[in-house]
């Protein structure tokens, strides 16, 4: 049964000495009912208390042991792999693997983060990870990393050292990675890699569609399907990956 992960920004921690509020994330098992305080579930909180989680997501499967795992991202640009289920302590310092970023911050690594189901067939788990403001060749042209199960176990890990694919935005401030999700759109089986590039063509933004599966180093233009506008209204945002809808 799925569960429910509720991010709760700021929780008093009741000390007298700041930080007095931090962010939270509970976890809470699917099936529950009634009317029950949020306290009563496992939560998880940064350990380090100068940062804090600003998003999550649940990846499923990574390693095969029937239990999902959990993605973190800190205001610090950090990613934090947790693997299933919760101990205690329950907080970051307990990590699997942390993701880092190679500029200190700003390449917004984990500013995107998404389940990608199994984009390679070996019935693991694979995720995305956006890092819109990369500067590989540009300032902000984007970037985005396509990481396959299983994931080694790294105190510090740059995903470019790990992942299956890596994709780059063109241009300056194309924002690539702001947005990722995936989808299998071409019906075999693999979900294919979805991307935002919202500063794209001078802010008409794109979408990018990889399809799977995918492996090595690929720019924008590598892209199988370029979805585009003709005015500024910075496409690609935002994305969502869907069923079968029409």
């Amino acid at each position: 049964v799925p569960d429910l992960l509720v991010y709760a920004p700021q929780v008093s921690t009741g000390s007298a000495m700041p930080p007095f509020d931090r962010a939270r994330v509970y976890l809470v098992p699917g099936g529950e009912r009634g009317d029950v305080r949020l306290t009563a579930y496992p939560s998880l909180v940064h350990a380090d208390e100068t940062a804090e989680i600003i998003r999550m997501a649940g990846i499923g499967d990574t390693n095969g042991n029937g239990v999902g795992e959990l993605l973190f991202t800190s205001d610090d640009s950090e990613v934090f792999l947790l693997m299933g289920p919760p101990g205690s302590p329950w907080d970051t310092s307990v990590a699997h693997t942390r993701f880092v970023s190679g500029e200190e911050g700003r390449d917004q690594l984990g500013y995107a983060l998404a389940p990608a189901g199994d984009t390679n067939g070996d019935a693991l788990a694979d995720f995305l990870l956006g890092a819109p403001g990369t500067d590989s060749v540009d300032h902000d042209q984007g970037a985005a990393h396509l990481i396959v199960g299983p994931v080694q176990n790294g105190e510090q890990v740059r995903p470019s050292a790990v992942d299956e694919a890596s994709f780059y935005g063109e241009g300056q401030e194309d924002l690539l990675g702001q947005a990722v999700a995936a989808a299998d759109l071409d019906g075999d089986g693999l979900p294919d890699v979805l991307l935002g590039s919202p500063g794209a063509r001078q802010d008409d933004g794109e979408v990018l569609v990889f399809l799977s599966p995918v492996s090595g180093w690929y720019q924008a233009r590598d892209a199988d399907l370029e979805l585009h506008s003709d005015s500024s209204i910075e496409l690609g945002e935002s994305l969502a990956a869907g069923e079968d809808l029409a």
